[in-house]
């Protein structure tokens, strides 16, 4: 590129990867700290601002080590003294240097310099999401009566608190409302509404609903006694009558309805009538009820109550409308008369106040221009109106101060994403025409158009792809411009490229994807999946500069890019269920998380008015982990206690306010660091407790608050009624920087990654409570003005909406679209070596070229890239050298054609045990959440616990179920059998051994040990601690501990290296199988609907068959004392304890894991084994047989849960 120049303006275009920073590093600091191309400047006359702190800082280390490379090539020159001299002051003034982001660069001039600014001496900041969420509390108590809300109505009609709710909804709004270049637009509520018609519409509604269920509730039984005699009726007329009744009686039983398809389906009045007597004429004659039904129906879906009430619409979502535009202003007032009154100051505040005092001030302006003299503002692109207008004044409009100071803005149109955070992409246009019109000087246009970050083929591809013809070009706008003429260029290497393997030659693929919206995303995270499995340790080149270097592909050069935070979960939860390690980049939610909802809790048991119930709250969370059935009040809680001692000497640091060691004795008090760290996931969360605690730390001295202000800040932090300020939202984990990275989008800017896929279809909606566009008061489709409108809406359908608000939302709608075709640049600029793009479709054409013919989806958002990709697909076909290419979404083979009706089931591999188990989980999982079932669950460990939880002792089989917890399974427990027991009797050896195992075979090392080999250090410390933990060696002696911890080693060496004899199947040593061949203690969940279980599996492991196949099976450690172990006594104590019915409920839970999982493939007789109990204080003798088998009967298995999950859930359904 050219050298910029350096005397006047100038505006730096840079496309995706090409040396932005570089540029700004090399082309303008070090040349203007030199003195080359301009007269030599200090580093405190330039003002660099950028969007993050975390550019801010990579850009000031960048500066640092250009300094230090510079000074160091000049040496001890004589004739360079005066140079070096300057460099190293400009290095040790760096850390003054006016170089941070907008709001950090406006802070320090206020306070820098108060008069001349406005700023009070005493200004403290603050949070605009709290201060207006207490002005609004303070309007609805002193305003909302006046105006005439009715608040009880209101609680009726309308969901208030939550994140949805009608206080975050304005708490929104006026957020965007607290911009003065943000202009609120009341269109959306129709002419004449106002808060007393609609509160009468919603009372009348109310009366009507009452009056249709009264009718209702009339005509039902006639239709009733026609289903309870269905003569005349073929099966599928009683199938329609069936609907109707579940339809009434589910009415019936919530007494009020909300929708009119509850009462009348998709039909009208005569809907039944045409379902059971077209058709029908003989049945008519024969039974005289269907004639009666049929007006009883009518009776109700044609009354001129429901029809009044359809023509009502939805006045309910009219309030909450109302109120928004009604209390945004409202608050917004209030809150800025709080501010000013109180010397408050808000990150936004910042902008204003420095905006006011430069238009207004020319003493100030004309300070600041005469002491800097070069402004570079980078990410020009993500700036607002108010920034450039700042930017404006003081650099480009002629001040006639004698002073001229240059400004450069750098940044790229083609990636202004940020329009949620007040960035307008028209202010970088209107700044770019204003710097390189002549009456400005003309200033300088440089465009930096080779692009080092991707391959030659990535950059073809994606050029092929943005330069497609299309009205307005890709980007949909006539200002922002992709054409052939200036699109990215590969620039000049010092070695040619020697390209990739033949399979690996087309970089940019493209993925047909067939079927439903859902199954194109199953399909293609499968897809992901299977192809990041085959290309890890794949050997690429890569750019590197100006050459290019070998990399062996591993998991961290892998990067899934979203368009939203739901789909980047769907393929981080399908990663993770292939056994690929992978992570959320910039995950928010710490304080959403469960460790911070259990601190919360904690804190609440300390302060000073803690109730009882706040402390048993804190022994269920992890820092005591008790479970419900352990806690004893009287005894946990009694005033000798430890636990109270504890609690004692936390309220007295919280009296002295001595928050770090409150902190810190709640940790080593508790010792939840220990306990979580062994958790599956118990790095993620200590990380994120870790987080949260720096947080509340910071909080408590920063703003000198107390406990109780602590914990309802921790609470508006959950509810999103607050928002974490920066990064702290983000969960931080060092270890997650070698996996697979999932992102979105927006978080994926800035970032490069050898190989990235693309995830589309799942933005453009009209998602939130608000529309925003820019453009003038008078006109929206003219943009000149950058004035940011915000109209709040609700997505109801129903919702009547005026002509006016219709047009703005549809001009709205389109710069959405606009900034989502900038959003998708970003993405498909990403990658250095390989980009896979899905390309939706709906179903496939019977073609040689199955997309070049079909139907689309229908959403807009999954169609939008097709027609391009459809086209580029076609040309590829022909041309063997095009970058792109087609490839099925089975494997990731180039193909030429997709054969026609190729339903992309997805990679089919045999995935490991893990794999496998996890799928299902996370399938049960989001069953439960699309039905609303998550809080309905109940935790239960085997069938005979399911039992327990009636009010009466279940009789099983014609036995009394055990004490389970006992240990026991044999009536036995007199002192002389107890005496000669090597380990304790009881639960908490159980629970030792089981824990124990569990360590064993989850180590990474694996179990191969046991055959013969060493007991490793980690086992024994292990061990120790465990029966330590489990209170097995209080009251023992040193050597009797290690006598203890030595037995009960060999029992868990014995248990996983001795061959247990499985019917059918043969022997088997579980240390002779692989790490993927076994999972410790498996979640499973069962349901009876609406009633759910879920449990924990020991061990569940797999084996070979000669086919190659492999078979399942659940292995239960029972740690039951019996007097004996043979065959027989272990018959006995299993039917005494009923686990056999336990196997049953196993095998189920196993049968329908691999249902799903296999597919067709699967098939019970060649897969699915059975239920291995393995008694493990029979391995204290030799020889001995510990185990008894359970075959699984897949239809038996089913039909046994379903009926006592049933019976039984009653005492537990929530």
């Amino acid at each position: 590129m050219s050298r910029v120049d350096l005397t006047r303006h100038g505006v730096i275009e840079a496309h995706a990867g090409t040396g932005k920073t570089w540029t700004i590093i090399n082309q303008l600091v070090l040349p203007i700290l030199q003195g080359q191309g301009c007269p030599r400047a200090s580093i405190g006359e330039i003002l660099l601002v950028t969007y993050t702190e975390k550019a801010a800082g990579e850009l000031k280390k960048r500066i640092r080590e250009g300094l230090e490379k510079r000074i160091a090539e000049i040496g001890n020159q004589p004739e360079q003294a005066g140079l070096h001299s300057h460099l190293q002051r400009c290095l040790n003034d760096l850390h003054e240097a006016l170089i941070g982001t907008i709001h950090g660069v406006c802070l320090r001039l206020l306070q820098s310099y108060p008069f001349e600014t406005g700023m009070q001496f005493t200004s403290e900041m603050a949070d605009d999401s709290a201060g207006l969420l207490a002005c609004l509390r303070e309007s609805i108590r002193k305003d909302w009566p006046q105006w005439g809300v009715d608040l009880s109505l209101l609680a009726e009609s309308t969901r208030i608190e939550g994140d949805s709710g009608l206080v975050s909804r304005i708490i929104e709004v006026a957020k965007e409302c607290l911009d003065p270049d943000t202009k609120l637009c009341t269109d959306s509520l129709a002419p004449g509404r106002d808060l007393g018609s609609i509160e009468s519409d919603i009372r009348r509604k109310k009366e009507l609903t009452e009056i249709i269920v009264r009718k209702l509730r009339e005509n039902i039984l006639t239709i009733q006694r026609l289903n309870e005699n269905p003569l005349g009726l073929k099966e599928g007329h009683i199938e329609e009558l069936t609907k109707v009744l579940k339809r009434w009686s589910g009415v019936l039983a919530k007494g009020t309805f909300s929708s009119k398809s509850e009462i009348m389906g998709r039909g009208g009045q005569d809907y039944l009538a045409n379902k059971l007597v077209k058709g029908n004429s003989e049945g008519v004659k024969q039974n005289p009820l269907i004639n009666e039904a049929c007006g009883a129906y009518r009776d109700v879906c044609g009354s001129q109550e429901l029809e009044e009430w359809i023509g009502l619409q939805n006045p309910e979502a009219e309030l909450s409308l109302a109120l928004i535009i009604k209390a945004v202003p409202e608050v917004c007032r209030r809150w800025r008369e709080k501010k000013s009154r109180e010397g408050l100051i808000s990150f936004q505040d910042m902008l204003s106040l420095t905006n006011n005092a430069v238009r207004e001030n020319q003493q100030f302006r004309t300070l600041l221009r005469s002491k800097i003299r070069f402004a570079i503002i980078d990410e020009f692109q993500d700036t607002s109106a108010l920034q450039w207008e700042i930017f404006r004044q003081l650099f480009v409009v002629d001040a006639k101060d004698g002073f001229s100071p240059s400004i450069f803005i750098v940044g790229d149109p083609k990636q202004s994403i940020y329009s949620f955070q007040n960035a307008v992409v028209e202010s970088y246009l209107d700044a770019r025409d204003s710097i390189l019109d002549p009456g400005c000087g003309s200033g300088d246009n440089v465009l930096l158009k080779d692009n080092y970050r991707s391959l030659p083929g990535v950059i073809d591809g994606y050029n092929s792809i943005f330069t497609y013809g299309q009205e307005n070009g890709f980007f949909l706008s006539d200002r922002i411009s992709y054409t052939v003429e200036n699109q990215v260029g590969i620039p000049e290497r010092k070695a040619a490229f020697s390209g990739q393997p033949e399979e690996l030659s087309r970089p940019v693929r493209i993925v047909p994807l067939w079927g439903s919206s859902p199954q194109r995303k199953q399909r293609y995270a499968r897809y992901v999946s299977s192809v990041i499995s085959e290309l890890k340790g794949r050997t690429v080149i890569l750019p590197q500069g100006d050459s290019w270097m070998e990399t062996s592909l591993d998991y961290h050069h892998f990067a899934v890019i979203a368009e939203n935070h739901g789909l980047a979960d769907m393929f981080l939860g399908t990663l993770l269920d292939y056994g690929i390690p992978a992570s959320k980049y910039k995950q928010e939610g710490v304080f959403k998380s469960s460790m911070a909802a259990e601190f919360r809790a904690l804190l609440s048991a300390i302060t000073e008015d803690s109730s009882v119930s706040n402390r048993l709250k804190a022994l269920l969370t992890s820092f005591f982990n008790y479970g419900p059935e352990e806690i004893d009040p009287d005894r946990e809680l009694s005033a000798g206690g430890p636990l109270n001692r504890l609690f004692l000497e936390w309220k007295i640091l919280v009296d002295r306010k001595a928050w770090a060691r409150l902190f810190r004795s709640i940790l080593t008090g508790t010792r939840v660091q220990e306990r979580l760290i062994r958790l599956v996931d118990g790095d993620r969360k200590l990380c994120d407790l870790r987080q949260v605690m720096d947080h509340a730390l910071e909080y408590l001295v920063r703003k000198q608050g107390s406990l109780d202000n602590l914990i309802e800040h921790l609470a508006n932090l959950e509810s999103g009624l607050e928002k974490p300020a920066g990064d702290q939202n983000l969960h931080a984990k060092e270890s997650d920087r070698r996996k697979v990275q999932v992102m979105t989008m927006h978080a994926a800017k800035g970032l490069e990654f050898p190989v990235c896929f693309i995830v589309t279809g799942g933005s453009g909606g009209n998602k939130g409570c608000f529309r925003r566009w820019t453009g003038t008061a008078d006109d929206p489709s003219v943009t000149e003005k950058n004035i940011r409108h915000v109209m709040p809406v609700l997505s109801e359908k129903s919702l009547a909406r005026t002509p006016e608000a219709s047009e703005k939302e549809k001009f709205a709608a389109e710069q959405r679209m606009q900034e989502r075709r900038r959003l998708l640049y970003v993405a498909l600029t990403r990658p250095k070596a390989l980009l896979y793009v899905p390309m939706h479709l709906k179903n496939p054409a019977n073609s040689e070229t199955p997309w070049a013919h079909c139907e689309l989806p229908s959403w807009a958002p999954e169609k939008d890239l097709t027609p391009i990709l459809q086209e580029i697909a076609d040309i590829s076909l022909t041309d063997e050298k095009h970058p792109v290419c087609i490839c099925s979404a089975r494997t990731d083979t180039p193909v030429d054609s997709v054969p026609a009706g190729d339903k992309n089931k997805g990679p089919e591999t045999d995935s490991d045990l893990t794999e496998s188990l996890s799928k299902a989980q996370n399938r049960v999982y989001d069953a439960l959440r699309q039905i609303g079932l998550p809080g309905r669950r109940r935790i239960q460990t085997s069938y005979s616990a399911l039992a327990h939880n009636q009010q009466e002792p279940a009789d099983l089989g014609g036995r009394r179920a055990p004490d389970h917890d006992s240990g026991f399974s044999s009536p036995d427990k007199s002192e002389a059998a107890l005496s000669r027991l090597t380990l304790p009797a009881g639960k908490h050896t159980g629970n030792a051994l089981h824990e124990i195992l569990e360590c064993a075979v989850s180590h990474e090392e694996g179990i191969g040990w046991a055959d013969g080999g060493e007991i490793p250090e980690f086992l024994k410390g292990k061990t120790s601690g465990i029966i330590k933990k489990h209170g097995l060696t209080a009251g023992k002696t040193t050597e009797e501990v290690d006598r203890m911890t030595q037995n009960t080693l060999a029992i868990v060496k014995k248990a996983l290296s001795i061959s247990y004899s499985i019917p059918e199947s043969g022997e088997i040593r579980l240390s002779g199988l692989g790490l993927n061949d076994l999972r410790a203690e498996a979640e499973f969940h069962l349901g009876a609907d609406p009633h759910w279980v879920l449990g924990y599996m020991d061990l569940v492991f797999r084996m070979k068959n000669g086919d190659g196949s492999f078979r399942y099976f659940v292995l239960d450690w029972k740690s039951n004392w019996l007097s004996s172990y043979d065959k027989e006594s272990i018959r006995d104590s299993i039917m005494i304890s009923r686990y056999d019915l336990q196997a049953k409920v196993y095998c189920h839970g196993l049968h329908t894991w691999l249902s799903g999982l296999l597919g067709p493939e699967y098939d019970p007789s060649c897969n699915l084994g059975g239920a291995v109990y393995v008694y493990l204080r029979a391995l204290e003798k030799d020889p001995c047989d510990p185990v008894w088998f359970y075959k699984a009967d897949p239809e038996e298995d089913t039909t046994f849960v379903k009926h006592e999950i049933e019976r039984y859930a009653g005492s537990y359904t929530q």
